[in-house]
């Protein structure tokens, strides 16, 4: 069991839950508090409401495909997505770690989470699901049969 640890499919469960924690609750919050997703986004630049649901939407779904393991590299690759678009839309104006507050509220925040998140899902990427996936259970090699014809000796 222990040796199971160390294995690349220990890594990829690690990883796949920790990310599909995270993008269920964000996504989720987003869908169910801010009508349907359409209204949580209020930065200096606006982004349509049809957007914000696609994020909002996008977040929550790749997060339950990373949760069970279903599409994991293309849930890793749309989480990708997603954190380059919220560099862009917001944080970059920002230094990689800053952090200002206001009366003890978060007022700022640099790009260093967003990277983070990226790292996450370019692993996802190149690891794969794992064992303990939808995806091992669907699309896992099978064993090849002996070749019948060395056995026969034709």
């Amino acid at each position: 069991m222990l040796r199971w640890l160390g294995k690349p499919d220990c890594a990829a469960l690690i990883l796949r839950l920790t990310l599909a924690g995270i993008f269920i609750c964000q996504g989720g919050l987003k869908v169910l508090k801010c009508e349907g997703g359409t209204s949580w986004f209020h930065g200096e630049s606006p982004m349509p409401p049809y957007l914000q649901a696609v994020v909002a939407w996008g977040e929550l779904a790749c997060g339950i495909a990373l949760l069970i393991g279903l599409c994991t590299r293309v849930a890793a690759l749309g989480i990708i997505v997603i954190m380059i678009g919220a560099i862009v839309m917001v944080t970059w104006r920002s230094d990689f770690t800053t952090l200002h507050t206001s009366r003890g509220f978060l007022v700022e925040v640099g790009y260093e989470y967003n990277y983070a998140i990226i790292a996450m899902g370019a692993s996802l990427v190149i690891l794969g699901a794992g064992a303990l996936s939808v995806d091992h259970l669907l699309w896992r090699r099978k064993p090849h049969a002996p070749d019948q014809q060395l056995s026969t000796g034709k």
